[in-house]
Parts: structure tokens; sequence; C-alpha cells
């Protein structure tokens, strides 16, 4: 154990040491042309605006889901056929095949 924890903290140390040089040439560049900085700022934030809008977005999708199989389910168990469906004229067309949803 203590021979894996020493291998990680000497990756870590050579991750930062190869790090530090890339970060010293962003600044080098930051400071020689601000807009660059403002404008990657600007990106950083909207990728996290996305990030937590597609959470959002993921969760009501989600939520729309679980209403359409739960209102399947109740149509279903009211017929008593699972295949069931209805034509365009709102009869009842139990021959149609049965619709499936695909889980994500």
């Amino acid at each position: 154990l203590a021979k894996t924890k020493q291998e990680a903290v000497n990756h870590i140390e050579q991750l930062t040491r190869a790090r530090l040089p890339l970060w010293r040439t962003y600044e080098n560049i930051a400071h020689s042309y601000p807009d660059i900085d403002r404008q990657w700022k600007q990106l950083q934030s909207l990728a996290k605006q996305c990030f937590r809008e597609n959470e959002v977005n993921g969760q009501i999708i989600l939520a729309s889901r679980f209403s359409i199989e739960r209102s399947l389910r109740l149509i279903r168990s009211q017929s008593g056929d699972p295949a069931m469906t209805y034509s365009s004229k709102g009869q009842p067309n139990a021959q149609a095949p049965s619709l499936r949803a695909v889980k994500v």
C-alpha cells in the first residue's frame, strides 16, 4: 500500500511539473493579450452554464418519460390488452403493433 501511495504522489508531482510551464505560458499570453484572458473566462462561464442547463433539461426529460410511462400503464391496464392502440377515428385497433419506448 505504501508503494502504491508513493507512486501516486510521484505521478502527481510529475503532472504538476509538466503543468507549471503551461501555466506560465498562459500567464504570459494573458498579460500580452488581455482580451484573450477575458474571452477564456467568458468561455469557461458559458460552459458551466451549459452544464447546469443540460442537467435541468435531463431532469425535465426524465420526469416527462416517467409521466408518459405511467399514463401508458394506466391505459394498458384499463384496456386489458397491452398491444391495443386506436385508429385515427378513435376506434380500438388491437391488430396494430405495440409501441415500445426506448430506454436511454
